[in-house]
């Protein structure tokens, strides 16, 4: 199922659930996932509240439209041998404190304004005039540029597990210590080792709250595969290019609940109090023991705080 629609002169995938007269809930997944990451119980729960969910792959995911593609270094460094790959990565990570320039952009770069119009041209193809906005991680950063640039679209702001930006000088920098987690997954990701790289990667971004269930990670994974995995995606160039938004915080009117872990490796949680300071209708719901996830155990008690937000509209 699922339908593919020309937007912004390129193909945007997206389905619908619930009734087509519910109040519209518009969901935004994060970097190089595609929109079945989301859960299906949080899907589920909104659509028995009488929402109608709209969720789609980003631009350069799933079945969207692709523009990062693998590069000739890329392909050559898939035949090294995982020691010389190790040590590359890790002078790589050495340089993580500096602050991220793209002298020579993709030719192909866009930029997290880009994938915030592709929302809104999504949102004008099916005439919805006003939703509630939900994103997660990199997600979450293009429903902040929707609330700031296009205030009139949007009912009420979910933020889970994300950022005003991820390199603000005046928020704390992802620890070197999860970079370091995270290089075997990387190499198994250059070897063309995707649900290898998938479970390393889950596995750091999990907390200690509740038990780290491989296979229920190794079946998502599939499916996500299944659906378009783009592991040579710009998502990561697009959150580098585009400004913080902490200095515009004050311009979202829209009610906002923001969902954060305790324990998340990847964004520290002086990022999810930071948007609680900066939007003057929030609220923070931290799950204590959580890393960056959104924990099956939790479905019920996220949905709810974010149906409570749409209900204060």
């Amino acid at each position: 199922m699922g339908n593919l629609t020309k937007i912004n002169q390129l193909n945007l995938w997206w389905e619908e659930f619930g009734e087509r007269s519910d109040p519209v809930v518009l969901l935004i997944m994060g970097a190089y996932m595609n929109s079945q990451a989301w859960p299906a119980g949080l899907i589920e729960h909104l659509v028995d509240h009488r929402m109608r969910v709209i969720r789609f792959d980003n631009r350069d995911s799933g079945k969207s439209t692709w523009f990062g593609k693998k590069t000739r270094v890329e392909r050559i460094a898939s035949f090294l041998p995982a020691s010389l790959l190790r040590s590359i990565l890790k002078k790589n990570f050495a340089q993580t404190d500096s602050k991220p320039t793209h002298n020579s952009p993709h030719p192909n770069h866009y930029d997290l304004f880009d994938m915030a119009e592709d929302a809104i041209g999504l949102l004008n193809y099916l005439e919805v005039d006003r939703a509630h906005i939900i994103g997660a991680s990199m997600g979450g950063l293009i429903a902040q540029i929707l609330a700031i640039h296009h205030p009139q679209r949007v009912q009420s702001l979910g933020l889970m597990i994300t950022t005003p930006g991820l390199h603000d000088e005046n928020l704390s920098r992802t620890p070197p210590k999860f970079l370091e987690e995270t290089l075997e997954s990387a190499i198994f990701g250059i070897k063309g080792k995707t649900l290898e790289a998938a479970i390393g990667i889950a596995r750091a971004y999990h907390g200690s709250r509740f038990k780290f269930d491989e296979h229920r990670v190794l079946e998502r994974g599939k499916k996500l595969l299944s659906h378009g995995y783009n592991p040579s995606a710009l998502h990561s160039t697009a959150v580098d290019v585009t400004p913080s938004q902490l200095s515009r915080l004050r311009d979202i009117s829209a009610p906002t609940i923001i969902v954060h872990g305790s324990e998340d490796p990847l964004i520290p949680t002086d990022h999810a109090e930071a948007l609680n300071d900066g939007i003057y209708k929030s609220r923070l719901l931290m799950m204590e023991g959580v890393g960056h996830e959104i924990p099956d155990e939790l479905l019920r008690d996220i949905s709810s705080a974010l149906i409570e937000n749409m209900k204060t509209v």
